[in-house]
């Protein structure tokens, strides 16, 4: 979700075009509420002057009787840098296919910017709050290590609603919850901390 990231943009063709292919073959499953979700993030778009940048995501999807795999585009303001501290979602979309032949997809709904301090940690609180935060939490913060190749690591909570479903596996909900783990990779290249990759983890839960 930086933009100084730069994994993946060779392979971005490559992967939206997998990607295509396997939501042809592939569709989500009515029977069960709670999705697992398991990927990565493929590409990010540039920091633009506001620090907003759009982070593309994709990977499978399981249940407790099929599997599948999901897609997400997820527009986001700048990240935080202080432990707890919460950034702001602008917008997004998120799709999901099951093998059993249904699909869901929807919109993210966008998140007010409450806990975004330019000062000290402590103004965001000293633990991750009982009842999530809407938006991107950072939750974990590794600083780079100054010998070369030791990778570090970050995570974010990321938890939004996602509303206006839509797909043959929508009936009956009418709304969902995205709750994930973004854990970013980063390693010293050239005397700069660098994001070289992005992984999630967590659940879709939708409700009627």
């Amino acid at each position: 979700m930086l933009g100084r990231r730069s994994f993946g943009r060779l392979s971005l063709g490559g992967l939206i075009a997998a990607a295509a292919l396997a939501f042809t073959s592939v569709a989500v499953s009515a029977t069960s509420s709670v999705i697992t979700l398991s990927g990565s993030e493929f590409y990010a778009t540039p920091t633009n002057a506001s620090g907003d940048s759009t982070g593309y995501f994709a990977g499978t999807a399981t249940t407790s009787t099929t599997s599948g795999m999901w897609m997400a585009a997820v527009d986001h303001g700048p990240l935080p840098t202080d432990l707890y501290c919460t950034g702001v979602i602008n917008s997004g979309n998120f799709s999901l296919a099951l093998a059993n032949g249904s699909q869901v997809s929807g919109t993210l709904a966008t998140t007010s910017t409450t806990t975004m301090p330019s000062g000290s940690s402590s103004t965001c609180g000293s633990s991750l709050p009982t009842s999530p935060n809407s938006g991107i939490t950072l939750t974990s913060n590794s600083s780079c290590s100054s010998r070369p190749w030791v990778v570090t690591t970050q995570t974010f909570e990321v938890y939004d609603k996602l509303a206006s479903l839509s797909g043959s596996g929508a009936a009956g909900y009418t709304s969902g919850i995205v709750e994930v783990t973004l854990t970013h990779y980063q390693m010293k290249i050239w005397g700069s901390c660098q994001t070289i990759g992005a992984s999630v983890a967590g659940t879709l839960t939708l409700s009627s």
